[in-house]
């Protein structure tokens, strides 16, 4: 990631977790080595400090100034009695628009929220959902688990503000394996406006992982099955 002066964030998954800050040079300035049980994703706000999801108790994203140290942290958490549970319903996807605003859904809650780049919460927004939910009796209860995909894939917003949300039309199956197969119907993408209003669905045939938008450039990673970068162009109607 790079922030508001050109610096450039690694982030280092191997060992115990470290985020490597770059110039525009490539001269590394500084290290910042992350709290024990993070879990990766990161941001960097307008004022270059790390936001990251810590293993935390109390907050679902802590800020980190250049010294590594929990200077804020926010966000809400869902809790279980099941700890693997709470982490699961926790996880997230996220987003920066221009203006360092947060955006995050979660993987398998029907909940977007957009925070401002110093944490404070700015709109919650769900949407009608076309599915319903299965329950299923373990024999072992300490093996229950909620798996992946759930219902939000991805987030990213325009330069108009709007929120596009890549969902889930189905849960992943057998047949998604087959890494040939390079268009799909498990996903669609879910389009608010600016206020968080609905605005519809698009029809979307492709398998993904990362989409961003830059201008009225619409990129779209598929790194399973088609091994390569779609480019769409936003045209207003």
């Amino acid at each position: 990631r790079i922030d508001s002066e050109g610096k450039l964030y690694v982030f280092q998954w191997a060992g115990s977790g470290s985020i490597n800050v770059l110039d525009n040079r490539g001269t590394e300035l500084y290290r910042l080595r992350l709290h024990p049980g993070g879990y990766g994703q990161f941001l960097v706000s307008a004022d270059g400090n790390i936001m990251y999801r810590a293993k935390s108790d109390t907050a679902l994203i802590s800020i980190l100034d250049n010294q590594g140290k929990i200077s804020k942290q926010f966000g809400k958490l869902r809790y279980y009695d099941d700890g693997a549970m709470t982490n699961v319903v926790n996880s997230f996807y996220s987003f920066q628009d221009k203006d360092y605003n947060i955006y995050i859904i979660y993987k398998i809650q029907n909940l977007i929220e957009k925070y401002s780049n110093d944490g404070r919460l700015i709109m919650q927004i769900d949407r009608p959902i076309d599915g319903h939910i299965l329950e299923k009796d373990e024999s072992n209860s300490s093996s229950r688990h909620v798996a992946p995909p759930g219902i939000s894939k991805r987030i990213a917003v325009d330069g108009k503000e709007r929120i596009w949300v890549l969902t889930h039309k189905r849960q992943y199956s057998d047949i998604d394996k087959d890494e040939s197969r390079t268009s799909s119907d498990l996903y669609e993408m879910h389009l608010f406006d600016k206020e968080g209003v609905f605005s519809g669905v698009l029809n979307f045939d492709k398998f993904g992982i990362l989409m961003r938008i830059y201008g009225d450039k619409f990129f779209f990673i598929d790194e399973t099955h088609g091994m390569c970068v779609y480019e769409y162009k936003i045209v207003e109607k």
